[in-house]
């Protein structure tokens, strides 16, 4: 019943749906003609700052539903409440929303995936593995922006009703009756704020890029880089793919429910250089965004080895030190190392020794654990000498290290050769 697929939209009306807000509210001349009927009901004044639905409506239910699982949320265990890094985003989240500050509630949570979510309560979830892979606070901007949009649009009512007016009326009533209280309560709760299988339709993700579009150049940032973090995103997933698998791949997926990359990238690029071109003092904020990620990026990245997608995580450390004023190269040319070490395919023992010795060369600062990886690649590589030297560093640095024993163990059993000194 819930993996209806969407109607086929035109050409002109998936254009139309970018554009709509951007025309609305006069921001850009962005397009020729008016809207398509249907199409143009962009305006919010029927959402009011402070909304809250009536308890027997159907909206009302959503927000009973998403309640319960917000108070889940609020003490789940891998919620990060640093108290800087919240206040940070919550202050971007303001900015966007302006008087609907108040309605939208962000909640940090530390899942190695990209993603962030919007509850028809306002409740907002983003993830750690989005946070890593964002680059600035312009792209921070850009992803909280569009889940704003989702929440004024009531896409998660607007969603949940064409299901209803889709599917048959008795497994819908199903749903409705499956909890206490106001009715659809148990499995819609997991459908409504992950959006598995009660994901937004593709139109409905259109609109909220319109919206992202808007509200982030309103508030001052740069509309171009709503496109960057796209671009990148398609980066990393097609380094995960065979050659003659790009195109068809990205049809499934996370890709199911959105446009297809290659219209929200022409789309995002277009809109974001027209944007852009109205004013010349946008705010990108490497620099801020930084300061507040790089204390958990350590962690970060220790979370996206556990998750195995060696050849994205290499990817997306490659686009990193591709960043200009990179501030610690040295731990990105070691989990470069750890990717190589751990994927184990021909020939990384020795990218992975490389990446290690880049790493203790690097500017910045390397993990102690550089020495003991090295020393593991070199021991697998043969190159006795050099493990005994790199172990050696690694319990010199870390001589109370919990595996500091079975390293010295290790080292018994290599063959006695001549130390190295480089």
């Amino acid at each position: 019943m819930l993996a209806l697929s969407a109607c086929q939209t035109s050409s002109a009306n998936k254009q139309a749906l970018y554009e709509g807000p951007l025309q609305q509210q006069g921001t850009v001349s962005v397009g020729e003609g008016s809207l398509s009927d249907g199409i143009a009901t962009y305006r919010l004044s029927d959402l009011q700052p402070g909304h809250r639905p009536a308890d027997n409506t159907t909206e009302g239910g959503l927000w009973y539903v998403t309640d319960k699982a917000e108070r889940r949320v609020r003490t789940a265990g891998n919620r990060i409440t640093d108290p800087a890094l919240n206040a940070y985003v919550e202050r971007v989240a303001c900015d966007l929303a302006r008087e609907f500050c108040g309605d939208i509630r962000v909640y940090i949570v530390r899942v190695p995936a990209f993603n962030a979510s919007m509850a028809p309560n306002g409740m907002m979830q983003i993830w750690s593995g989005f946070l890593l892979r964002a680059e600035n606070e312009a792209q921070l901007a850009a992803v909280v922006s569009h889940e704003i949009g989702h929440y004024l649009r009531r896409h998660s009512l607007e969603r949940f009703e064409d299901i209803r007016a889709k599917s048959n009326a008795a497994a819908v009533f199903g749903i409705l009756t499956a909890g206490i209280g106001f009715g659809f309560v148990g499995s819609l709760a997991q459908i409504a704020i992950y959006g598995e299988a009660f994901a937004f339709s593709r139109d409905q993700e259109r609109e909220a890029d319109g919206y992202g579009l808007l509200l982030m150049s309103e508030a001052g940032y740069d509309p171009r880089e709503y496109a960057v973090i796209w671009d990148k995103l398609i980066r990393e997933f097609d380094a995960t793919l065979d050659e003659d698998e790009k195109g068809s791949s990205r049809h499934g997926g996370f890709f199911a429910t959105h446009p297809q990359p290659e219209e929200r990238q022409a789309v995002l690029r277009d809109l974001g250089a027209k944007l852009a071109a109205t004013r010349d003092d946008w705010v990108v904020g490497r620099a801020s965004y930084l300061e507040q990620i790089l204390p958990h990026r350590t962690g970060f990245l220790e979370d996206e080895l556990k998750v195995q997608h060696y050849d994205a995580i290499l990817a997306r450390l490659d686009m990193m030190l591709a960043q200009a004023g990179e501030p610690n190269p040295a731990e990105l040319h070691f989990f470069r190392g750890e990717a190589y070490r751990l994927r184990r395919e021909d020939g990384d023992r020795e990218k992975a020794a490389e990446a290690y010795e880049t790493a203790l060369s690097a500017a910045g600062t390397a993990p102690t654990e550089t020495y003991r990886s090295l020393g593991l690649v070199y021991g697998a590589l043969g190159e006795d000498a050099r493990a005994t030297h790199a172990f050696r560093r690694y319990l010199e640095a870390r001589p109370d290290a919990s595996d500091a024993g079975l390293i010295r163990e290790m080292m018994k059993g290599l063959p006695s050769r001549p130390d190295v000194t480089s």
